[in-house]
């Protein structure tokens, strides 16, 4: 089942966390799953297999990137 309703605010939330770590000069700067609160930061209701759906969807299409951090999930914005 695709999540597409869920890539626009997804990639919002994204962008919005590293432009701010950017312009503090706070790298990485890519967005935490837990540390930063993405999945609330979507302002859209989902559960939290939804979400993660959307995350891999987003990750095989290119939209963005994840990685395990010691205790966390980054995302970022896709080279693509």
């Amino acid at each position: 089942m695709a999540h597409t309703h869920l890539y626009p605010p997804i990639r919002e939330a994204v962008a919005q966390i590293q432009r701010k770590k950017r312009d503090a000069r706070r790298f990485p700067d890519h967005a935490m799953l837990i540390a930063d609160g993405l999945q609330d930061k979507i302002g859209v209701e989902c559960t939290r297999i939804d979400f993660l759906a959307a995350l891999g969807e987003m990750v095989e299409l290119g939209i963005i990137e994840t990685g395990r951090t010691v205790n966390d999930t980054y995302v970022r914005m896709g080279e693509a």
